[in-house]
């Protein structure tokens, strides 16, 4: 009886029927276990590439072929580079029953029972698990609206969800505001006076700075980018050596400079949704701002105390995740604005990966997280996170 026989397998092998019904008989995968699960044919004993399952587990578990295993692999690696999200599912699926039908009777079984037998089928059914269902589960649950991941390692962009589509981009401005003010070098100690030019009058926005407050210059720049502190921003523009106009033709200097085409940056604070960038050209902003440590150390704060007029205050780090338990962040900036949504950019260390992320307009600061967290599991699992690098970089 023939293993497997289609156009695409490049290694075809042949079971006797003897065979067949030693492995069926030695056996059985509980109907109940999936609605795929039935006795399967054994081909030669043969793991997944990549997949650690233990030197003993080789000679215990078999597993397809390998022509059936390049067949699926491409598959499933195309589920997961591809760029619209929505046909993730169609095309693991698609992996799902060419699967099936090579094999004609399902997936994969032991081949001889042992002491550990059912530790083992867990194991197994495990990792089949993760490598079938793994492209779709981390591409729909992306809530976010607009989403790229990108491998600091290697460039490779890991997902991406309409990452180029311009849209308001909300307080991320500031990661802007820092570039470009600490690109003039100016005097950091320089002590600068928060004045009623720097209260916002389009949004309104409440501000634990009081206007008359008197700071250094590192101090404003702390709290535009760890509380994303409008006035601050404000100030830091406001105070730009030659002005105003002289920081916008910087930030359009920088913006041409990063190839950040898609995006237009109006304002210091990102209160205006005239503000507008893409995913990926925020990765780029989120990259270059990397490069700079005062921005890096001030954005992986999680709190810090000020002075302020007639009090200290202590101001406190709009991305929750900073600081956190498990989470390792090289560099995090957040959003909102009712126009933008919720935002945010993070850099962070995973399983010995580093990653860039970008996430805009959620509908809310637990949707940003969450999308966070999956993006952290997908670094968090080897295997799945090697398969789904593209070639393509920034």
């Amino acid at each position: 009886m023939p293993f497997l026989n289609h156009p695409c397998c490049c290694n075809t092998r042949e079971v006797a029927d003897e065979q067949v019904r030693d492995a069926a008989s030695a056996t059985r995968v509980h109907e109940g276990t999936s609605r795929h699960a039935k006795p399967v044919l054994a081909g030669s004993a043969h793991v997944f590439p990549g997949v650690d399952v233990g030197t003993e587990d080789v000679a215990t578990w078999t597993l397809f072929s390998d022509a059936l295993w390049v067949d699926f692999r491409l598959k499933f690696h195309l589920s997961l580079s591809g760029q619209q999200c929505h046909a993730d599912r169609c095309v693991v699926f698609e992996a799902l029953n060419t699967a099936k039908f090579l094999t004609r009777y399902g997936y994969f079984i032991p081949c001889a029972l042992n002491m550990n037998m059912s530790i083992r089928l867990t194991k197994t059914l495990a990792i089949g698990t993760l490598l079938i269902y793994g492209a779709s589960s981390y591409a729909l649950q992306i809530k976010s609206e607009h989403a790229i991941v990108i491998s600091n390692d290697t460039g490779a962009v890991l997902f991406e969800k309409a990452a180029g589509q311009p849209v308001p981009i909300a307080s991320l401005t500031k990661l802007m505001t820092a570039m470009v003010v600490l690109d003039s070098k100016p005097d950091m100690n320089e002590r600068i006076v928060i004045n009623a030019a720097d209260v916002d009058l389009l949004k309104h926005s409440k501000s634990l700075v009081p206007v008359g407050t008197t700071l250094p210059r590192k101090q404003v720049l702390q709290l535009a980018l760890m509380s994303s502190e409008n006035r601050a921003a404000a100030a830091l523009a406001r105070t730009y050596t030659g002005g105003y106009s002289a920081f916008l033709r910087a930030v359009n200097a920088k913006i041409k400079a990063l190839g950040m085409t898609q995006t237009v940056i109006k304002e210091p604070t990102g209160l205006s949704p005239e503000n507008m960038s893409s995913a990926a050209d925020l990765a780029k902003m989120a990259i270059a701002a990397s490069g700079y440590p005062d921005i890096v150390n001030i954005t992986t704060h999680a709190s810090d105390k000020f002075q302020m007029t007639r009090r200290s205050v202590t101001f406190h780090n709009t991305n929750q995740l900073v600081g956190a338990k498990g989470w390792d962040v090289r560099l995090s900036k957040t959003g909102f604005t009712n126009e933008a949504g919720h935002c945010l950019i993070m850099r962070i260390k995973q399983a010995g990966k580093q990653a860039t992320l970008v996430l805009l307009n959620a509908k809310a600061t637990a949707a940003s997280r969450f999308d966070a967290l999956n993006i952290r599991q997908l670094l968090d699992h080897r295997e799945l996170a090697q398969v789904s690098m593209p070639t393509s970089r920034l």
